[in-house]
């Protein structure tokens, strides 16, 4: 599936291969600690979480959003 036909189908895409397993489970625990504290949710995720934003500044995050929405 190609990633701008899923996005523009779904509103998302899966990406396989982005994350590696180590960052993807700092990932889960960072945000999982966080989602502890509240139910409703999480304001500011990517200022409260180093490794969102870690992920969201990574050059593989960078790339795929340059493809969606142009550089």
């Amino acid at each position: 599936m190609d990633l701008l036909s899923s996005i523009q189908r779904e509103g998302f895409a899966i990406v396989p291969g982005v994350l590696d397993e180590h960052s993807r489970l700092d990932l889960l625990s960072e945000v999982d600690g966080l989602l502890s504290e509240s139910a409703a949710g999480v304001r500011g995720l990517v200022a409260k979480a180093p490794s969102v934003r870690a992920l969201a500044d990574s050059s593989a995050v960078r790339s795929l959003v340059a493809l969606v929405l142009g550089s």
